[in-house]
């Protein structure tokens, strides 16, 4: 779990591009994503809300994850990774 400071850190840096990336490479997803891959309510921690709270201010393509161990298209934009291997480009 990222320390309060690199939280502060992170939004810092956003900041400074205005909340615009080509992509997000994470290690678990937004909540709301968790939600819609297991079909309802989920246990959520510091790290998926604010993820959450992050992808609503974000500008980005693609947002790559891999914590739930599948390879699987989630919604267009999110990428859950496990074996499959992608060239970002």
């Amino acid at each position: 779990m990222p320390s309060d400071e690199e939280f502060e850190n992170a939004e810092t840096n956003l900041d400074k591009v205005n909340y615009k990336v080509d992509y997000v490479l994470s290690h678990c997803a937004p909540q709301s994503v968790i939600e819609y891959m297991y079909m309802g309510a989920t246990e959520s921690d510091k790290l998926t809300v604010w993820f959450e709270n992050l992808q609503q201010r974000l500008d980005f393509k693609k947002w790559f994850f891999g914590h739930y161990h599948e390879d699987k298209k989630i919604l267009d934009k999110y990428i859950l990774l496990y074996d499959h291997i992608i060239r970002i480009k």
